[in-house]
């Protein structure tokens, strides 16, 4: 004859184990969700900085250009010969 008690047991056991896989899967699924925020993230910040290193070559490409009638207001010479 099956014992009831131990049959209760088992049922409470694998519920137990159930809730725990449930709780690890929501956990899996959030921690998934996030670092695709965070790649997408990842992939802006890169983005931006490649904006921003076009941007700085192209500002020291012009500033060592000759730029005619610019002076240095502190010493008097022109910027180019700096």
């Amino acid at each position: 004859m099956v014992d009831t008690e131990s049959v209760l047991l088992n049922v409470q056991e694998r519920e137990k184990w159930r809730r725990r896989m449930d709780s690890l899967d929501r956990t899996l699924e959030d921690l998934r969700a996030q670092r695709r925020r965070v790649e997408a993230r990842l992939r802006r910040v890169r983005l931006e900085i490649a904006q921003l290193q076009v941007a700085a070559d192209a500002v020291v490409e012009f500033a060592g250009r000759a730029q005619p009638g610019r002076m240095d207001a502190r010493q008097g010479i022109p910027l180019t010969y700096r």
